[in-house]
């Protein structure tokens, strides 16, 4: 099995005074199916550096959670984490799959500007993926509906906000759905993985 380097949303517990970094326990699950196994990244910028200087990590992937601070976001550390992390994998060739956040840090780092987006916190939204409509589910207040000549755009809503990109160039990708939250798994999803991290 593939290791592969995996960010945490940071969740903010106020009856405790605690800041935590969590994980949905369904992402386990599903990069179990997927052969993949998870070493989950702290929101820790040099604790980060440490773990992968010392793992030969062989993907890395975004989660959910937590909008970018430059889109009302409350996570610094985070966005310094992947920035790291994004840094890295492109360095090194290491494929880098984003998920929703993930995707949209993704289009931030490759120039694109994101703008608030409505209707798309849904179980059940038609997209265009590859010349086909498909079902997803979607949980996200911003996207965008531009591009440029770096990101290709693999899937797109009916509204036209951007579900899926591609890097021209390097091993990076992004879907705006949550496969973790589709039970059972879709076996769409799985093979998306499968063939991403072969």
């Amino acid at each position: 099995m593939k290791l592969i380097g995996v960010t945490q949303r940071v969740d903010f517990i106020k009856e405790y005074n605690e800041k935590r970094d969590s994980i949905d326990q369904k992402w386990i699950e599903f990069l179990n199916q997927c052969n993949l196994t998870p070493i989950l990244l702290p929101n820790n910028l040099e604790v980060v550096k440490n773990i992968i200087s010392s793992l030969k990590l062989q993907g890395m992937l975004f989660t959910g959670g937590n909008s970018l601070i430059k889109y009302e976001g409350n996570s610094l550390e985070r966005d310094n984490v992947e920035k790291f992390c994004m840094d890295f994998s492109i360095e090194n060739n290491i494929p880098l799959l984003g998920v929703c956040r993930g995707m949209q840090f993704i289009q931030d780092y490759f120039g694109i500007s994101l703008e608030k987006v409505n209707g798309h916190i849904s179980n059940s939204q038609q997209i265009i993926l590859n010349g086909k409509v498909e079902t997803v589910n979607s949980f996200h207040n911003w996207g965008s509906k531009k591009s440029n000549n770096e990101l290709l755009v693999t899937a797109m809503a009916t509204d036209g906000v951007i579900k899926a990109i591609k890097h021209v160039k390097y091993n990076v990708l992004g879907i705006m759905w949550h496969p973790e939250r589709i039970y059972p798994f879709s076996k769409r999803d799985i093979n998306l993985f499968n063939d991403f991290y072969k």
